[in-house]
């Protein structure tokens, strides 16, 4: 891939990401309590969902092209396209860690 490309690529994934939870929200508002239209809500909700996991899978995928790929691109490219790329992998890992170890603290107690 060339490197502008890639760079584009690696914007784009946390930018559906954040359009994907916001639609689901609007579909959440406008449909959920709705009788005739609740359907739209959960139809809607599962696409959305799905979209979501792959993107969170295709971000874990750009991580490890830009590991495995690193004599092909510069420096800063690899540093772009991992930190923008990954990020959506990145924080979701993060996110679960955290309640992870919190639960497990609390449980402690």
């Amino acid at each position: 891939m060339k490197e502008k490309k890639l760079i584009l690529t690696a914007l784009a994934i946390p930018v559906l990401f954040y359009a994907t939870v916001e639609v689901r929200g609007i579909l959440e508002y406008y449909f959920r309590m709705s009788e005739k239209y609740h359907y739209i809500y959960t139809w809607g909700s599962l696409f959305f969902l799905l979209i979501q996991v792959g993107l969170i899978l295709v971000s874990f995928y750009m991580g490890l092209h830009v590991i495995v790929n690193r004599k092909q691109y510069a420096l800063k490219t690899k540093i772009i396209t991992f930190l923008i790329g990954s990020s959506v992998f990145l924080v979701i890992a993060i996110d679960l860690a955290y309640f992870i170890i919190r639960d497990l603290l609390i449980a402690d107690r």
